[in-house]
């Protein structure tokens, strides 16, 4: 008989002392990306129009309102604002955002065009209010009569407080002389003071349209008067007062008697 063989004794296999570790795969994930991709501005030249528009109608209004106020002046918004969108529209044509270069141009040149004369009317005005501020019009002063000269001047203030006060042919019906000399109208708004001795009467003329004022010094025969319609301020002596010339040559004078010179000639 044949020898026996022994059996193989079975192996035992033993369980891993620690737990497998999770496998990562080391190539790249190509799983979709949901970030929104950006997107570009929309072509737009409203920056542009918006600055032309409003340049135009700057430099209309200034020029406009100067022509029939040229004592005055006007300040629009609307010239920043043609140079503020000019810029932007330049900005936005220079980024690609943005086609039309010319409105922009032409709105940032009218609005500095009228911004300009903007401030050069109100120079003007303000040059305008400090001569008449002064109180030295141009009429001439009397050297050896100073009552002449000061008469003068306070009918050129009455004057001109008048026309800042009051509309031009809707002057006051009547102007009120307190017992001190104040000269005010009726709303209390004080034209001038009268001197000592002095008197003041106001006379309106075609229901508001004209105007006349005169002042009477202490001094027989001496006076000034103002007329609304020919804006002159007149001077008047007696021909005996040989005190009574001022600087740019002989007053208008009237004789002793009282009766206007007929050549008189005016200050």
């Amino acid at each position: 008989m044949p020898d026996r063989v022994a059996a193989p004794t079975p192996q035992v296999i033993q369980p891993y002392s620690t737990p497998m570790q999770p496998y990562y795969s080391s190539y790249p994930s190509y799983a979709p990306s949901y970030r929104q991709q950006p997107t570009m501005a929309p072509i737009s030249n409203r920056a542009a129009w918006f600055s032309f528009g409003f340049g135009v109608f700057a430099l209309v209004i200034s020029i406009v309102y100067s022509a029939a106020n040229p004592n005055g002046w006007v300040f629009s918004t609307s010239e920043i604002v043609a140079i503020i969108w000019g810029i932007r529209a330049l900005l936005r044509v220079r980024a690609g955002l943005a086609t039309r270069r010319w409105p922009a141009v032409v709105g940032i040149v009218t609005g500095s065009i009228a911004t300009a004369l903007t401030v050069l009317v109100l120079l003007v005005h303000a040059y305008l209010l400090s001569l008449a501020g002064a109180g030295e019009p141009n009429l001439g002063s009397y050297p050896n009569n100073p009552e002449m000269t000061s008469m003068t001047r306070m009918a050129y203030q009455i004057e001109h407080s008048l026309r800042q006060h009051a509309t031009d042919g809707a002057w006051p019906s009547a102007l009120v002389v307190d017992p001190t000399g104040t000269v005010e109208m009726s709303d209390g708004t004080v034209l001038g003071t009268m001197a000592t001795g002095w008197t003041f009467q106001y006379t309106s003329l075609g229901n508001g349209q004209t105007f006349e004022f005169t002042i009477h010094g202490n001094v027989a025969g001496e006076y000034v008067d103002y007329l609304s319609s020919t804006k002159e301020i007149n001077g008047y002596c007696l021909k005996t007062d040989t005190s009574c010339f001022p600087d740019g040559g002989p007053p208008n004078q009237i004789a002793p008697s009282g009766g206007v010179d007929q050549s008189q000639a005016n200050t």
